[in-house]
């Protein structure tokens, strides 16, 4: 790891933290390309164990000792040249607004995405996002999906970012998106074929059940 310290977040070298908007870091062209933030030491550890190249982190200086078996692990997997931004418990708070706590954030690379067919193929309870835009509220299905033991979650192009919602998350549960012209109600007619039973909810009076629907 290269350990470099921070004087200013003018500095360009952490625009990923400071500066890059939402879409900015998801690269809506080439989502491969894109990062995500990953907060706190347990979240980063997470991330690492399922195989997420991390491209920086920002840690507080009074972190640094108690993340060498981290550091070690990214030297041994990604090579020694991933950058360590330090700053002061201050500067960070000066960032953020409040006391960054947790200790540490990543930037790290977005991964491809599975087709929603391997993403379920083995799946036995799959959760459903169709137009959840609020990254608060999409964040709060993720996490439940975990709690719940639910093995994939598929999300419609206009949902907010589930990489946002990955960031906090303690368990990571595979996910994906429905793109392209195939609508949802097919989507969800195709996972029935394959799946029972279906279950769900809304608060919409007029909703198509799609356990009477026809092809």
């Amino acid at each position: 790891m290269r350990i470099i310290n921070i004087d200013s977040f003018d500095d360009e070298r952490v625009a990923a933290y400071v500066s890059l908007t939402e879409a900015q870091l998801r690269n809506r062209l080439e989502p491969q390309k894109g990062i995500f933030i990953a907060e706190s030491p347990k979240v980063i550890d997470r991330a690492l164990a399922a195989g997420r190249e991390p491209v920086s982190l920002l840690v507080e200086e009074p972190w640094l000792a108690g993340m060498e078996d981290m550091f070690e692990r990214i030297n041994k997997r990604w090579g020694d040249n991933v950058p360590v931004y330090v700053a002061s418990p201050e500067q960070l708070k000066k960032l953020t607004g409040y006391r960054l706590h947790r200790g540490a954030l990543a930037a790290m690379r977005r991964w491809k995405l599975p087709t929603v067919a391997e993403l379920c193929k083995d799946a036995r309870r799959i959760a459903v996002m169709e137009n959840i835009v609020d990254h608060t509220n999409v964040g709060a299905i993720m996490r439940s999906a975990a709690a719940l033991d639910v093995d994939a979650v598929l999300v419609t192009p206009s949902c907010g970012d589930p990489f946002t919602a990955v960031q906090r998350a303690f368990r990571w549960v595979p996910f994906s998106k429905c793109l392209g012209p195939v609508s949802m109600p097919k989507h969800l007619l195709a996972l029935r074929r394959s799946m029972t039973p279906n279950l769900g909810n809304t608060p919409k009076k007029k909703i198509a059940n799609i356990g009477r629907r026809k092809d």
